[in-house]
């Protein structure tokens, strides 16, 4: 796991590229479990930015194959709550369908809404995922799978104030590299 703090100057974030300070991150994740890859320090008007290369779906009878950038109130947001709030965008990867499906997912207290923003073919091993805060409520995201596949859009919800961003897999393999950007 990796834990990388912002200095102002690396704000600068040219197109999609992502923070020069975090280094990539080779992961292996069984399916059912869920591991951390990165914590972030993070801090309104700002996105989180991660460039993916799957090498492998490994999931479980019972759970899928993800990756997830969520942005939250709390630090720990892997221990169960009813108090939780955040907002996390994730990829995941259904082998059964061969397809990749990008989720926003919006929880409060414990009442969770998701909803499907971007579906592709999946045959593109490499993606880019970026999710962003606004000191005003409003939430950024963006998708790019491989290079002619893209989506984003943005969610307003002004009862999420995140300070931690985490970047997490399950049932995956391949490499990441995360890093703080500027919002776009």
């Amino acid at each position: 796991m990796v834990w990388v703090r912002r200095p102002a100057a690396a704000l600068l974030c040219l197109c999609l590229a992502v923070s020069a300070l975090a280094d990539e991150e080779t992961f292996d994740v069984p399916g059912g479990d869920v591991q951390p890859i990165y914590r972030l320090e993070y801090s309104p008007n700002a996105s989180v930015k991660c460039n993916l290369s799957i090498s492998a779906a490994n999931p479980s009878e019972q759970w899928g194959s993800t990756l997830s950038i969520i942005l939250s109130e709390t630090e720990d947001v892997l221990t169960r709550s009813d108090t939780l709030r955040f907002v996390q965008l994730m990829l995941s990867v259904d082998t059964d369908r061969d397809s990749h499906i990008y989720y926003l997912i919006v929880n409060i207290d414990g009442e969770s809404h998701n909803y499907d923003f971007l579906r592709t073919g999946g045959e593109e091993p490499d993606a880019f995922v970026s999710l962003g805060f606004r000191d005003d409520g409003v939430f950024g995201y963006r998708a790019r799978d491989g290079e002619d596949t893209f989506a984003q859009g943005y969610e307003l919800e002004p009862r999420v104030q995140p300070k931690y961003a985490t970047v997490v897999a399950s049932g995956l393999a391949g490499t990441v590299v995360c890093g703080i950007g500027s919002l776009e």
